[in-house]
């Protein structure tokens, strides 16, 4: 399956990305680097063997967004980019509410125009560290498909 990951070189990305190479997906990522770099792309295939085609590129920007899905055409989203720094959300509400809601509606909008219809949106996972990896393992433990938490739900 191929599964274009948001945020995919952040730290909870980058180790979903690690566990869905291993699971034998094909893996892109976009990310536009704001709270992650891209020495991470090396890392995962120091890892896993497999470099994943990197997008550096902000997902708010819907055009470019649907570029890169006319590219990969994938068939499924794992959305993981979006500003988390809880004591500057405080300080700047309007800035993480444009860009979280912004790059969500985004992702939606391309999955429509392109026919993607699995999505895994797991913001809440981006608070609770290690243990949102040792959750995500379940989503790739199967190679034909992802399981969608969010359908169990």
């Amino acid at each position: 399956m191929k599964v274009l990951v948001t945020g995919g070189l952040g730290f909870i990305g980058s180790h979903t990305v690690v566990k869905l190479i291993e699971a034998g997906h094909e893996v892109v990522i976009v990310d536009n680097l704001f709270n992650s770099k891209l020495d991470v792309a090396d890392r995962i295939e120091q890892i896993t063997h497999a470099k994943p085609k990197v997008f550096i590129q902000d997902v708010c920007d819907k055009e470019k967004l649907a570029d890169i899905f006319r590219q990969v055409l994938p068939d499924a989203v794992i959305h993981f980019a979006g500003y988390k720094a809880v004591g500057e959300s405080c300080q700047k509400p309007l800035m993480y509410y444009r860009n979280n809601i912004d790059s969500a509606l985004s992702v939606l909008e391309c999955m429509q125009e392109f026919g993607c219809k699995n999505l895994v949106f797991l913001r809440l996972l981006l608070y609770m560290g290690s243990l949102a990896v040792c959750l995500l393992q379940k989503l790739v433990l199967d190679k034909r498909q992802l399981i969608l938490m969010g359908r169990q739900r």
